[in-house]
């Protein structure tokens, strides 16, 4: 049956989205799903505590470098101090063998029974065997021994004073054998027919 009036209107379509509206949509529901994830994931204030601690414990280390430079300079003094006894320590015991291997068994025997403070006693305690010493002692360094404190001698003062020592040292050859392999820290003058021998400086 047909009603007299105004014609209806159509009734209105349902909208489609086109597949790249879909895409779309998706695509950012996607990328909003994964934000709100991570910021609601609960390993996330974790690894900003571990930030802030790896933050801290480099201030710590740096201030403690801080006070440990400003202890140090508190015992360079007394540090320096030590390095320069145990080098004089070193060099002294080097000595104290020459001395004692010059000597020999019953020259330091005599010493040390002479010693009314019982220094060479106590010292000589911890070295090596003396007449180890005593053979291993070159002839330079008996030589070099008694310049130094005789300044400038005659090779026949040498040799009275290496005689006294040791017997096979009374050869001028192996005197003048001595200086001739230590030009560096020898030095021979002649006057007229006589050689003197001294050190030279910084020998």
């Amino acid at each position: 049956m047909k009603h007299n009036g105004r014609p209806l209107a159509p009734k209105p379509q349902p909208l489609l989205w086109t597949h790249e509206e879909l895409e779309r949509y998706f695509d950012n529901t996607f990328f909003l799903t994964i934000v709100f994830s991570q910021c609601s994931y609960p390993l996330v204030p974790l690894l900003a505590d571990a930030l802030e601690a790896v933050k801290q414990q480099l201030v710590s280390e740096c201030q403690r470098v801080l006070t440990i430079r400003e202890e140090k300079k508190q015992f360079v003094a007394a540090y320096n101090r030590y390095v320069a006894l145990q080098k004089e320590l070193q060099d002294r015991s080097v000595k104290i063998d020459e001395l004692v291997g010059m000597l020999g068994p019953i020259g330091t025997e005599i010493a040390i029974k002479e010693d009314a403070s019982d220094a060479i006693g106590e010292t000589l305690e911890v070295h090596m065997d003396i007449q180890q010493l005593r053979d291993e002692l070159p002839l330079w360094k008996a030589i070099r021994w008694y310049l130094e404190y005789a300044g400038e001698a005659r090779i026949n003062e040498v040799l009275i004073f290496l005689g006294d020592l040791r017997k096979k040292w009374e050869s001028r050859s192996a005197v003048e054998s001595a200086l001739r392999l230590h030009p560096e820290i020898f030095q021979v003058r002649k006057v007229k027919r006589e050689k003197y021998i001294s050190l030279k400086k910084g020998a």
